[in-house]
């Protein structure tokens, strides 16, 4: 079973494991509540989801996988409207996610060093660079086209970015092996291109539109002041003719 194969088994038994646990009344989920299974806080817990699904499933699977997150978010939105007295600790939330991405962090640098081996070669784009999005959709066993971005912490943490940037020199010195993946990274671009024109046109016409709105409203006030500047020279001028007589 190949990675894409393996990613979909999973899929498929993740969401078996969730339609059981939402198919489940509330003293149902009150006993998965009392396994641990379920947090008080109405969060699913990760470890004890990965064994369920099994197929070598881990935590860290259900945060790179965006269709996975997708999928227990919505049951854990669901298991927090039942009414089975849970409660959320902000503190451990907010201190959970820190946690979460030193982890996070760390797998993938551990990940990252076997990269541009035989086992595991170094994608590359048709600038013959690093292709940082087919490496993500790698790492996180995902079709590359259910990859819509690379990770913002692919920027936003120190370490991961210069471990990016030393594959990234080993890749243009030739001094790892590749996977060419030209005809993916040109259609990414070709994308990207429309996308960005669209975006662009759009914006474009949005400003002809406001100029044409300004324009016409600016005609309509001096029309206005015209009229009323009219009407009241008429009146004064008729005014000034009954005086007369």
């Amino acid at each position: 079973m190949n990675k894409v194969e393996k990613g979909k088994a999973r899929a498929e038994k993740l969401t078996a494991v969730i339609d059981n646990i939402l198919s489940q009344d509330n003293n149902g989920l009150k006993r998965l509540l009392e396994t641990g299974f379920i947090e008080k806080t109405g969060k699913i817990s990760r470890s004890k989801l990965a064994n369920a699904v099994g197929l070598n499933c881990e935590p860290a699977t259900f945060r790179q996988n965006n269709a996975m997150k997708e999928i227990i978010n919505d049951a854990e939105k669901a298991i927090k409207e039942r009414d089975i007295l849970l409660y959320k600790n902000e503190h451990t939330v907010a201190k959970t996610k820190e946690v979460i991405g030193i982890e996070n962090e760390s797998h993938f640098l551990a990940w990252l060093t076997v990269v541009g081996t035989k086992e595991t070669p170094a994608p590359v784009n048709h600038y013959d660079r690093l292709y940082k999005k087919a490496l993500w959709a790698q790492y996180s066993e995902q079709s590359l086209l259910d990859v819509k971005r690379t990770p913002t912490w692919f920027n936003s943490r120190p370490k991961v970015k210069e471990a990016l940037e030393e594959l990234d020199v080993k890749v243009v010195q030739g001094s790892v092996i590749t996977q060419k993946m030209d005809a993916e990274s040109l259609a990414d671009d070709m994308e990207n291109s429309m996308t960005s024109a669209l975006v662009s046109k759009l914006r474009a016409e949005n400003k002809e539109l406001k100029e044409k709105l300004e324009c016409e409203i600016n005609a309509r006030k001096e029309a206005e002041l015209k009229a009323e500047q009219n009407a009241l020279l008429a009146s004064q001028a008729t005014t000034g003719k009954m005086a007369r007589q």
